[in-house]
């Protein structure tokens, strides 16, 4: 790992902010689902109302089947796309009883939607800060857009959505109005400002507020007017229109994400840019996701990536897995603002300090938080009572490398003291955190300070200075890592700027900020995507627009500067090229290759590429190979940023090595691949690299990635047995609800309140399906289930699905003659058993309640299976989870662990 130290400064904190996909920490308690989205079938000759018809046959059904239900909203803003309602009901139901309504296709249940996070909020104060020219704004320049702006190409005539939340449409730089005539004519506000998530949302028809502050940085990215602080947004001529589905604080659901997709679509949307999702990791399980699915054989649909970079490998995000949506990871900017400083010590040198804004001008004395050169705990416990105030000092900090002393608590230590400037020095680099000072700078002014007295003299210049960064270009180690578990995509599909990028922020938080996150580089490609609509026309279809955008892209070597190209899976196809996108006359029908796992290789591919120009263009074929990904390390454990690169070459041929592609022809090649060799099956290596058609006209070559696994995705473990990341007790684990702690074998729960076992887990890969049944306390599980068995049968047929097939009973032995009677059950009906899962991150963890009823989902029943109470005695949990690529059906593709005895013993029941 290369390591970067800085000087900077923390007027307000921190000098960026960056929009990241948090999942939550600790455990995760399940939660029963109360609201549905229900999709219609489309019978357009049966009724001329349907949505009336079909809300009347839904209402009748769910009164004759006795289930309470409020809040039914249509969920028809495109018919053509999606046909449905939404609704609420009173308890938790088998959805399976609301499917069998008439004309019921599918059902959704709703799922919660995590808020863009900001690690800080900083201020730019727009009216004392000087830029550059727009045409040479550095993340435009870096990727190819100023180019197209030259020739006129800004978008005019391309409607974009924006669904975020919302946006400060009064601000200067976006238009200061909203409504026809304004830059910002379209969008709806689905929620309200009050909105958390969880209460009722108030639409209405404005979604301009002054809380937006990812929303208005976003819309910023793509479509600000040139201002003051020299950049303008990809698309400023474009026609926006904002869906706001967050409101000032806390989450969201995807039930309201794929109302902003419909809602959206039916506006006349061409570009929909979104930088919202979660962990998921499968091409389905979410109603966003199916929607983000269908619009995207329509028009283009542009996704982040996710900002969870740190997890490692196989942990991509939904809905930017939606099948055709365009996933987009981030790499850094090509230069970082500055601002400038001189010392005492070294005259009229200048050394730059990063920030989104100066510090207050003047003349100050250093003040060392650390005496020694290797102290790594500046701050991290409360500053000595005879320290001096230090607000006319500029402090002199080490940023702790230690998880136990964040940055948060280094900084209130030091605000308790007063300190208003600080200068920092990072020992290893961390994306929000970079400078362009040596270390040994800062040791040098750390040695100083005190026996001369040092002072630093902060310039009253206030002209920002871009320095370019010394990771300019390298994928973000925030950006996330894939590919899906279903190896449908490497995750991302390309790159764009979002390292460190200038855009707009609400007036009333300073207008203007630096950010970082996949939330910036996807609007970016939004913006690009909406370029090549300009200079190919509103008639391309989405699918070309991807292939364009992807095969015109430059790979990227690795952060470790190693001479391997980064993995696939980390940066897709990698930096986009939008002059080539928008300008290239040849097209490529595909922008991947997937050759699956070892059990299901897929060897042979095929692609044809055509000529829509007025020129012959002459090819060669070349491979270039990328870094092997190792996933795990030898104990087990996910590889975090920077994933480990080994070589391991895939042996490629082609039909034919060099061809000439003459006017209005289409060639047809095909690939053969050979996975590599001698690869270690236990680190889940995921090998990858390019297939280059390479032209010395300009814009005419093409790069398409291709990715594998070298190993068995069904011989991959599921569950986790490491420890617990707050606690020290192993996983899986029988805990208490009361006490949120392991019990010892043989404990007694009264299923009172929150006395009930809990099942705490954590998914060490992702699954298809996990199952929890109530078994004898005398159950043993047979050998072939346990976690280091795995099966190596062939590939199964598709069908059947994991969402559609009931599982098996428990193969499980018991001395008890009733071990499998319908009192062993699952304590989660069908419809609401846990499905489509992604790996959890090391800080996670899961857990399961049962409150005393459990489920019989034997093949007679699951459909209509109601609740049976358990009566008291001795039982286990068995937790069982599906392998990747495992039959749903075979009891021997399931990975099991079975918790400890326990007793249950109802309180108004006697021993």
């Amino acid at each position: 790992m290369h390591c970067f130290s800085f000087l900077r400064n923390i007027a307000i904190y921190t000098w960026t902010i960056s929009f990241n996909f948090t999942p939550s920490s600790g455990k995760l308690h399940g939660q029963s689902v109360t609201r549905y989205v229900v999709e219609y079938q489309n019978h357009h000759a049966l009724v001329q109302n349907q949505t009336a018809y079909f809300r009347n046959l839904l209402e009748t059904h769910l009164k004759s089947n006795n289930i309470g239900f409020n809040d039914i909203t249509p969920f028809n803003e495109a018919p053509s796309i999606f046909s449905g309602f939404s609704l609420s009901v009173h308890t938790p139901h088998n959805p399976k009883t609301i499917k069998a309504a008439s004309f019921v296709k599918a059902i959704f249940p709703v799922l919660p939607v995590a808020r863009p996070v900001f690690l800080h909020t900083p201020r730019v104060l727009n009216t004392l800060q000087v830029g550059n020219p727009a045409d040479v704004f550095e993340p435009h320049v870096q990727v190819g857009i100023s180019r197209l702006h030259k020739k006129g190409y800004r978008c005019k005539g391309i409607n974009i959505a924006v669904i975020d939340t919302g946006c400060d449409c009064q601000h200067p730089a976006l238009g200061k109005g909203f409504g026809k005539g304004f830059k910002i004519a379209k969008g709806y506000d689905f929620v309200g400002d009050a909105y958390n998530g969880s209460n009722l949302p108030i639409p209405d028809d404005n979604p301009c507020t002054s809380c937006a502050l990812h929303g208005t940085h976003i819309m910023g990215v793509l479509a600000a007017n040139e201002n003051t602080m020299g950049f303008r947004g990809v698309c400023p001529d474009a026609t926006m229109s904002s869906y706001r589905i967050f409101g000032c604080e806390e989450n969201t659901n995807d039930e309201l994400v794929a109302s902003a997709l419909l809602r959206a679509y039916k506006d006349g949307a061409d570009v929909f840019s979104l930088s919202v999702g979660a962990p998921g990791g499968w091409a389905g399980g979410s109603i966003a996701a199916v929607i983000a699915s269908r619009i995207a054989k329509r028009r283009a649909v542009v996704v982040s990536a996710g900002n969870l970079g740190d997890e490692g490998m196989f942990f991509a995000t939904s809905p930017s897995t939606g099948t055709g949506a365009i996933s987009v990871g981030s790499v850094q900017s090509t230069a970082l603002v500055s601002y400038p400083f001189t010392t005492s010590l070294t005259g009229s040198r200048t050394f730059n300090y990063f920030a989104t804004f100066t510090m207050e001008p003047g003349t100050f004395p250093v003040y060392p938080i650390s005496s020694t050169k290797d102290g790594l705990d500046d701050a991290c416990t409360p500053l000595p009572a005879n320290l001096p105030n230090l607000s006319q000092h500029i402090a002199l900090v080490r940023r702790s490398e230690t998880h136990a002393c964040t940055f948060e608590t280094q900084l209130g230590h030091l605000l308790k003291k007063g300190t208003h400037k600080i200068l920092w020095a990072n020992v290893c680099y961390t994306f929000f955190l970079p400078s362009l000072i040596d270390h040994c700078f800062f040791d040098y002014l750390l040695g100083v300070a005190t026996p001369v007295q040092l002072r630093i003299t902060l310039s009253q210049n206030t002209s920002r200075v871009m320095l370019a960064a010394p990771d300019s270009g390298k994928v973000s180690p925030f950006s996330n890592y894939g590919p899906m578990f279903d190896l449908e995509s490497p995750q991302p599909g390309v790159l764009g700027v979002g390292g460190n990028v200038l855009s707009t922020y609400p007036v009333s938080e300073g207008s203007f900020a630096i950010a970082s996150g996949t939330s910036i580089s996807a609007p970016q490609m939004a913006g690009i995507a909406a370029l090549v609509i300009s200079t190919q026309g509103k008639n391309i279809n989405p699918h070309e627009i991807y292939t364009r955008i992807a095969s015109s892209a430059t790979p990227v070597s690795n952060f470790s500067e190693t001479g391997i190209l980064e993995s696939v899976c980390h940066q897709g196809a990698g930096l986009v090229n939008a002059w080539c996108a928008a300008m290239a006359t040849t097209v490529v029908s595909t922008h991947s290759f997937s050759l699956n796992d070892t059990l299901h290789f897929n060897g042979t591919q095929s692609f044809s590429i055509t000529n829509k120009g007025k020129r012959s263009v002459s090819y060669t074929v070349e491979h270039v190979t990328a870094g092997t990904a190792l996933t795990f390390s030898e104990t087990n454990v996910a590889n975090r940023w920077p994933v480990p690169l080994i070589p391991g070459t895939a042996d490629v041929s082609f039909s034919v090595y060099e061809f000439v592609l003459r006017p209005g022809q289409t060639r047809k090649l095909q690939v053969k691949f050979k996975a590599p060799l001698g690869l270690e099956e236990i680190s889940l290596p995921v090998y990858s690299g390019f297939v280059i058609l390479k032209s010395d006209t300009e814009c005419e070559s093409h790069t398409i990635p291709y990715y594998g696994v070298g190993a068995a995705l069904k011989q991959r473990p599921v569950l986790d047995y490491g420890y617990s990341y707050q606690d020290n007790y192993t996983l899986p684990a029988l805990d208490s609800g009361l006490t949120g702690l392991p019990v010892e074998e043989g404990h007694t729960f009264t299923l009172q309140g929150l006395d009930v076992p809990i099942v705490e887990y954590r998914l060490a890969f992702g699954t298809p399906l996990v199952l929890f049944h109530i078994v004898k306390g005398d159950t043993v599980i047979p050998t072939s289930l346990l976690p280091q068995q795995s099966s190596q049968e062939k590939a199964p047929n598709p069908e059947p699905h994991p969402a559609t097939t009931p599982p098996p009973s428990p193969k499980v032995s018991s001395q008890d003659s009733t071990a499998n009677s319908p009192q062993n059950g699952s304590i989660k009906p069908f419809e609401q058993l846990q499905r489509w899962k992604p790996r959890h991150a090391l800080a996670d963890a899961a857990s399961i309640a049962f409150s005393g009823k459990i489920y019989d989902l034997s093949v007679a029943n699951y459909h209509h299976a109601k609740p049976i109470t358990v009566p008291d005695g001795k039982y286990r949990i068995l937790v069982r989870a599906l392998r990747v690529t495992g039959d749903p059906r075979e009891e021997e593709d399931y990975e099991a662990w079975l918790s400890p005895i326990f007793t249950i013993r109802r309180s108004n029941q006697k021993p």
